[in-house]
């Protein structure tokens, strides 16, 4: 987060209300209930194209023990 890059007068609370929110609540939950099952459609997204572009070969020659 660039703080007092552009943000004017309000950076300062700008960056206090984000940390308020980020840090309040309980801990360990992961993504809120609302945001769960788009987080899980991102994943699944994200898996998808991961699958798609990385091939064995490409890192064929790392062994792993």
């Amino acid at each position: 987060m660039a703080f007092a890059k552009g943000f004017g007068w309000a950076a300062e609370l700008n960056a206090r209300y984000i940390f308020e929110k980020a840090f309040s609540g309980p801990r360990g939950e992961g993504y809120p209930k609302e945001r769960r099952e788009p987080q899980v459609t991102n994943a699944g997204i994200l898996n998808q194209v991961k699958a798609a572009t990385m091939k064995d070969s490409l890192f064929g020659w790392v062994k792993s023990d």
